[in-house]
C-alpha cells in the first residue's frame, strides 16, 4: 500500500499533466459526486420530497439512495455494463462554477429522470433544500455562486481528491457491512 505522501506525490505528478480546471472537472468533481452518493447510500433513510410536495423520510436498504425530489429509490452507483440504473448527484444551484462545485450542501441524490430529463426538478428541490438545509444555507450557497469563481491549486485538488477517495472507501465498507 502506498504511504500518504507517496500517494499524494504520484497523484500530483499525474495532475501536473493538466490545467487545474481540467483536473478539477475530470478527476476531482466526479469523485466528489460519487462520494456524496456513497455517503447517502450508507444511511438507512433520507428526507425526500414526495406526495404532493411534502417532505417525508424514505427508508432505503443500505446501498440505495432515494431521489430527494421524487422519492424513487435506486442503487447508489450505475453499472453500465450490467444495465443497473443508478442515481445521480443533483445540484441545487446548477453550473460548473468552482466557487460552488464542491459544496456538499449544494448536492443530493436525484434520479436520472428528475436530474437530467426534468432539469433538476427545481421547485421540488427548492422545497427540499428549504426544509432540510434551511434558508440560511440556501442564501450562503447563492452568495458563493455570485462570487468570482474560485481558483484551485493542483496540490489542493489532489488533496481534495484523496480525501474524497478515502471517504468513498469508508462509505463502501459501510454499504458492504449492510
Amino acid at each position: 500500500m502506498l504511504t500518504k505522501s507517496k500517494r499524494f506525490d504520484r497523484m500530483l505528478a499525474k495532475a501536473k499533466e493538466f490545467m487545474p480546471s481540467t483536473y478539477l472537472n475530470r478527476y476531482v468533481a466526479p469523485k466528489f459526486q460519487l462520494m456524496v452518493r456513497a455517503e447517502y447510500a450508507a444511511r438507512d433513510e433520507l428526507e425526500t420530497v414526495i406526495h404532493q410536495g411534502t417532505i417525508q423520510k424514505v427508508r432505503a436498504h443500505t446501498g440505495y439512495c432515494a431521489c430527494v425530489t421524487c422519492g424513487k429509490v435506486l442503487w447508489w452507483k450505475a453499472d453500465k455494463k450490467s444495465g443497473v440504473e443508478g442515481i445521480d448527484t443533483g445540484h441545487f444551484i446548477a453550473g460548473r462554477r468552482a466557487s460552488i462545485l464542491l459544496e456538499e450542501t449544494n448536492v443530493a441524490p436525484q434520479c436520472v429522470f428528475c436530474n437530467r430529463h426534468n432539469h433538476g426538478m427545481v421547485e421540488a428541490y427548492s422545497r427540499w433544500m428549504l426544509e432540510v438545509r434551511g434558508k440560511a444555507e440556501i442564501d450562503r450557497l447563492r452568495m458563493l455562486n455570485n462570487q468570482v469563481s474560485r481558483k484551485f491549486e493542483l496540490e489542493e485538488l489532489v488533496t481534495l481528491r484523496i480525501g474524497y477517495m478515502d471517504r468513498i472507501k469508508v462509505a463502501e465498507e459501510n454499504i458492504d457491512a449492510g
